[in-house]
Parts: structure tokens; C-alpha cells; sequence
């Protein structure tokens, strides 16, 4: 992924329509990750990383899921149905988490939208 020329053209090789089909969970974090390091707030694409990352919640486990939580809370992205799957795989594999990780859940709480209470008590507990 060459961010830089992501950031000319406002996208990258990895997100062509057939690559963002066959994109796994780990390139979808790591891609979204960067996109939102860089700052690229391109709405076309993040709504397509969404669809996607929605087609692969179930296949998202530490670290992978929290960088990508934290990747569409950066953004500012609205996608409900994202939000609600991110929530429940998140309560679901928290016990699995590392320090690290519940780190970057707590970084993506810094997005008001993407807070929720419980999901917050429990990672502080879980610390």
C-alpha cells in the first residue's frame, strides 16, 4: 500500500473494486489504519471499506479488530450497522485482548459516536 500516491489520487492499487472484494480482515485493518494516519477522507472509499469490513467482521481478532475500530473512528465514519458488528465482536473477543489492544479501543473512544459505555467499563476492568 503506497499511502502517498493513495493521497494524489485518492486511492491506492489495494482498493480497486476487485481488490476490496478479496481484501481479508488483516489487509482491511491495516489498510484502514493507514488511510486514517494519513488522513485520507475519502467518503466513496471508507463507505466501500465499510462494506467490506462489515463482509468480514467474524474473521477480525486482536490486534486487527482494534485498529480497525479505531481506523473508522478517526475518520469519523457513520455506518450503524459497522458501529453495532464492531461493538459485539468487540465485547465478544475483549477477554483475548493485550494491553495494546484495549489501548487502541480506548484511542477510538476519543470519537464521541463510537463510545459506548459498556464496552468502555469493561476495557478499563480488563486492564
Amino acid at each position: 500500500f503506497n499511502a502517498d500516491a493513495a493521497a494524489r489520487d485518492g486511492a491506492s492499487s489495494a482498493m480497486t473494486m476487485s481488490g476490496l472484494r478479496q481484501m481479508d480482515a488483516t489487509t482491511l485493518a491495516v489498510v484502514a489504519d493507514e488511510c486514517a494516519e494519513r488522513g485520507l477522507l475519502n467518503e466513496r472509499r471508507w463507505t466501500e471499506l465499510s462494506r467490506r469490513a462489515r463482509q468480514v467482521m467474524s474473521e477480525f481478532y486482536e490486534p486487527d479488530l482494534c485498529h480497525a475500530f479505531r481506523a473508522f473512528a478517526r475518520v469519523k465514519h457513520s455506518d450503524p450497522l459497522l458501529h453495532t458488528s464492531f461493538l459485539g465482536r468487540l465485547h465478544r473477543r475483549l477477554p483475548a485482548c493485550g494491553l495494546l489492544d484495549v489501548v487502541v479501543i480506548l484511542e477510538a473512544f476519543e470519537n464521541p459516536s463510537f463510545r459506548e459505555e459498556a464496552l468502555l467499563q469493561r476495557s478499563l476492568v480488563h486492564l
